[in-house]
């Protein structure tokens, strides 16, 4: 019987001219969509969720002004009073302010974290496609990533959002690398990043439910050739997941308690996500679903992602095999 386990057989020279092709795909899109994202950069933070793009922008001026206090950000609208106020982890407006020192305050400097976060994740956003859906997939996958217009906005504004989209992207990456080989500098890239990204944007801990299910996946059918996934009666595995947890965990739960104290301690006692997650009307959930498939995706992605859910399983097998 034919072992469909084994790894790093020979490449055939046809593998390898897609594999060339694929890189002088990737290398074209990744091109065009970091130039798209540098079209103004130096624009003034005016446009949509312009007050989301100030406050963190304000964060950075007075990190600069006020001589670099990390666990104390600080706000512009609070009158008299210091502003400190409960925020995500400031690392974005810290090392916009560090940058501010070298090259003054600029607009730019904010708004090209964002770009640099995004083109770091495109090729990691393409390697994880291409590794469960196949190379196809994968082009076409990073092509629309690439040039969604809520992804183009989102690429190049002040916010932690695509930061912290970056980091789980790669975090998933070398998480399911680490389901391979069970090896321990997968393991560690992966609990990092994701780390990082809960840190810099708490929502991003929805990533775990992907994770869940590698996890859930590994354990419920073990035998799977094409994906070592976590075995339940491996023990060291086991105790690799329990250190990933308290990695991606600890570090976000202690640094988010700083900042509701701070919130609790100062005026305007404002924490970022106050609001929590709460069940709105069906109006409000109307409208983002409208807002989603006419502005942030557009019709067309929207509609061929819709068909996207009813390709049949072999037409995917297929596409992985290309």
């Amino acid at each position: 019987m034919q072992n469909r386990c084994l790894r790093g057989a020979p490449q055939t020279s046809d593998a390898a001219s897609h594999r060339g092709h694929d890189g002088k795909l990737l290398a074209a899109i990744w091109i065009l969509a970091v130039a798209s994202r540098l079209i103004l950069i130096n624009q003034p933070y005016v446009d949509h969720w312009s007050w989301r793009q100030s406050d963190v922008a304000a964060i950075a001026r007075n990190f600069y002004d006020g001589g670099f206090r990390f666990a104390y950000p600080q706000v512009d609208w609070t009158g008299d009073a210091k502003g400190y106020v409960g925020t995500e982890f400031p690392i974005l407006p810290f090392v916009a302010a560090i940058c501010y020192k070298f090259a003054g305050v600029h607009e730019w400097i904010g708004r090209g974290q964002a770009v640099i976060f995004f083109a770091v994740a495109l090729p990691f956003f393409f390697l994880l496609v291409r590794e469960i859906f196949g190379r196809t997939a994968a082009v076409w996958a990073t092509f629309f990533f690439s040039f969604a217009p809520l992804n183009i906005f989102a690429g190049r504004s002040f916010m932690p959002d695509v930061p912290s989209l970056t980091l789980a992207i790669i975090g998933l990456y070398f998480f399911l690398r680490w389901t391979h080989d069970q090896k321990w500098t997968p393991f560690f890239a992966a609990a990092i990043a994701i780390s990082l990204s809960i840190l810099i944007k708490v929502t991003s801990v929805v990533i775990f439910a992907p994770l869940l299910y590698l996890v859930v996946a590994g354990i419920g059918d073990p035998g799977r050739c094409e994906m070592k996934l976590v075995k339940s009666r491996d023990h060291r595995s086991r105790l690799q997941l329990l250190l990933f947890i308290a990695i991606t965990i600890i570090p976000s739960a202690t640094w988010y308690w700083h900042a509701y104290q701070i919130a609790e301690r100062f005026y305007p006692h404002h924490f970022f996500g106050a609001g929590g997650v709460r069940i709105e009307g069906l109006q409000w959930y109307s409208n983002i679903g409208r807002q989603t498939v006419i502005s942030s995706l557009t019709p067309v992605l929207a509609i061929m992602a819709f068909i996207g859910l009813f390709v049949a399983p072999g037409v995917r097998e297929a596409s992985r095999a290309g």
